[in-house]
């Protein structure tokens, strides 16, 4: 099994140093992911970046910025899509999937039953729990 962590983006945080735009930063990530799909860190920082902004920004609830909010669920929903069919056992995915999922389970197109959504990304985490190398931190997110 692979690192269960997230590990250090350098040239994420040049972009960041250098003020790049978000849009800009996801679509840097975006591609660098589409030229390695095979790359689990390409891909957590993908879903990273997306989800941290469809929840600090808010951008649905923006003017004009639908289009934007649509393209971030969209990329958000793919890299889920592809982690649960190649890294549904990699316990960095599950664990951070699966507190996106259980903080906000209406970004994910899942059952729509938030409910079960919910429960769902909750298990993802404890199925991390049972995955994840022993130097990992056992208790990253609560799944309470």
């Amino acid at each position: 099994m692979a690192d269960c962590c997230l590990e250090k983006d350098r040239d994420l945080e040049r972009l960041e140093e250098n003020g790049t735009s978000w849009h800009e930063i996801i679509g840097f990530l975006a591609e660098r992911w589409k030229n390695h799909p095979d790359n689990i860190q390409y891909l957590l920082r993908l879903g990273a970046q997306c989800w941290g902004e469809l929840v600090f920004t808010n951008l649905e609830m923006q003017n004009g910025e639908s289009r934007l909010y649509n393209a971030l669920e969209t990329l958000l929903s793919g890299t889920l899509e592809f982690g649960l069919v190649y890294h549904r056992e990699h316990a960095a995915f599950l664990c951070l999937y699966g507190y996106f999922i259980s903080a906000f389970p209406y970004y994910f197109p899942l059952t729509g039953d938030y409910d079960a959504d919910l429960s769902f990304g909750k298990d993802m985490i404890r199925k991390a729990h049972a995955y994840s190398p022993p130097e990992c931190p056992r208790r990253l997110f609560s799944v309470g």
